[in-house]
């Protein structure tokens, strides 16, 4: 891909904008070929991937403190898979901390927890935290709305009241023409992220007649190809953007 990230000995995140061919394939070869040289299995998961940003104001006491355990707890809503990217940084210098809690899905609600551990011994200014997660297709139960609540804590037990951080995801309708004002049936087309049909259309999986959401990584059944059935296409589950249809 064009841009990679290494994010441990074992992990990678890998860029794939305007990547041609089929991505499930290569991510499929990548994994095969791991597998081949040196024996280890490992997964490869492909979406559309939203970034968010956490950003607290430090406490003033911190800074006259030679210890100052800090903790912050993130809460993502169903719909999202969250990624074990967490990074922290305080202006231009990263910030370490170590996880008490992964990301970890609680069955019932579909929400995921982290929680994270800094100490801000003398430090001052805003701490900033980013992570990515993957929409995966429990959005369009969520109702296209996806979030998350940050809280803090000095003990990992009294909390601050929850900030929530919402964003939405996308999903649109169109209709394509034939004779006439009839609609036309059969019409086949393709969906790219971005304002070209540039690099590899996504993946849909068929929920009824010309009604599409978008397909999680290695989904049975999905296709890059929607087809209107009597002219009209709706399609669910994007993050917001910009796309492009291509017939």
């Amino acid at each position: 891909g064009p841009t990679q990230e290494v994010y441990s000995i074992d992990e990678s995140f890998i860029g794939l904008q305007g990547v041609r061919g089929d991505l499930t394939k290569r991510c499929q070869d990548i994994r095969n070929r791991i597998n081949q040289w040196v024996r280890i299995p490992c997964g490869v998961g492909i979406g559309q991937t939203i970034t968010y940003t956490i950003t607290l104001d430090i406490p003033d006491a911190a800074a006259g403190y030679d210890t100052y355990p800090y903790y912050v707890k993130d809460v993502a809503s169903k719909g999202l898979t969250v990624n074990k990217d967490f990074a922290a940084k305080i202006g231009d210098k990263d910030m370490s901390f170590t996880y008490v809690t992964e990301p970890t899905v609680d069955n019932d609600s579909g929400k995921t927890t982290t929680v994270l551990k800094f100490d801000l011994a003398g430090k001052s200014g805003q701490l900033v935290i980013t992570y990515t997660a993957v929409v995966n297709k429990d959005i369009i139960s969520a109702g296209n709305q996806v979030s998350n609540t940050a809280e803090v804590s000095r003990d990992n037990e009294n909390w601050t009241p929850p900030v929530v951080f919402e964003a939405y995801t996308g999903e649109f309708a169109f209709h394509k023409y034939g004779v006439g004002a009839n609609g036309l049936a059969g019409a086949t087309f393709n969906v790219f992220e971005g304002s070209k049909a540039e690099g590899t259309p996504l993946k849909f999986v068929k929920l009824s007649d010309g009604e599409y959401r978008l397909a999680e990584a290695d989904e049975n059944g999905s296709s890059a190809n929607v087809v209107s059935t009597t002219g009209n296409v709706f399609i669910k589950g994007l993050k917001s953007g910009e796309y492009t249809l291509k017939e």
